[in-house]
């Protein structure tokens, strides 16, 4: 991994009540829409492209590109880095069936879980697998810049989950500052992998400090959207872009039990 540094960005807390003050002037009803569910707002994912993923094989996309699951827009990769905003990590296991690809599952995982079986028979006979998976919502900084964005979420699972791993230690540093997630900026890229089974691609992630992240809240605006937003992923109140119909066999749904 090339040595990168972090970035502070230096803003003054704004209360939430004005965050929700300021959110409850918007009315739906100028954009010509009605009331709108948190669960009907897609979060998009940002996936990390294989050979056999479904936007390679249509020629979307290439292998180790980062693409987002509803547009397929290229956010990273191999030569270009997907640089965020983190809002919130969650450690969750999720459970799936291999032979029928179907999912199960997905729960928090805690001290008093992280030793249990990876895998067990359920009650019809079938083998279920669980997969240790640390999920980052976050907002690309480029969209956040631009004055447009939804959060993401990046998944860090299987080959990749060592770089999750090292999120969530850095997340643990920076805690001690007592300042949130979203006063930082990371960096993600790919690395290209090979072992007996093939070649594949796994993230690469480190903190970063360049003096592109100190725009990450050159308005209040851009500030107040990632804390609304860090908000709506804490309370559960946003679902993520159903993975089923994806790259992966199964669905990653949101809840708030694991905070950081």
């Amino acid at each position: 991994m090339s040595k990168k540094q972090t970035t502070e960005v230096a803003v003054k807390e704004v209360p939430q009540a004005v965050v929700e003050s300021a959110l409850k002037t918007i009315s739906l009803e100028d954009f010509g829409m009605t009331e709108v569910c948190a669960s009907d707002i897609k979060i998009p994912l940002a996936l990390l492209m294989q050979k056999m993923s479904v936007m390679v094989d249509e020629e979307k996309a290439k292998a180790g590109e980062i693409r987002g699951s509803l547009e397929g827009n290229l956010l990273g990769g191999v030569d270009k880095s997907f640089t965020f905003v983190p809002l919130q990590i969650q450690n969750v296991w999720v459970e799936k069936i291999p032979a029928t690809k179907k999912f199960v599952s997905v729960y928090p995982r805690t001290r008093l879980n992280e030793k249990q079986d990876l895998t067990y028979t359920n009650e019809q006979g079938e083998e279920v697998v669980r997969t240790k998976q640390i999920d980052v919502f976050c907002m690309d900084l480029a969209e956040l810049n631009s004055g447009e964005a939804l959060p993401y979420k990046l998944s860090f699972k299987v080959t990749s989950y060592d770089a999750g791993k090292t999120m969530i230690t850095l997340a643990t540093k920076l805690m001690m500052f007592g300042k949130p997630l979203y006063n930082y900026v990371f960096k993600v890229s790919t690395i290209k992998k090979e072992n007996d089974k093939g070649t594949f691609y796994v993230f690469d992630l480190a903190q970063d400090k360049t003096p592109e992240g100190k725009s990450v809240y050159s308005s209040p605006s851009t500030h107040q959207l990632c804390q609304y937003w860090a908000s709506q992923v804490g309370s559960g109140k946003v679902v993520a872009h159903d993975e089923a119909d994806l790259d992966t066999s199964f669905d990653t749904k949101s809840f708030s039990e694991q905070k950081f």
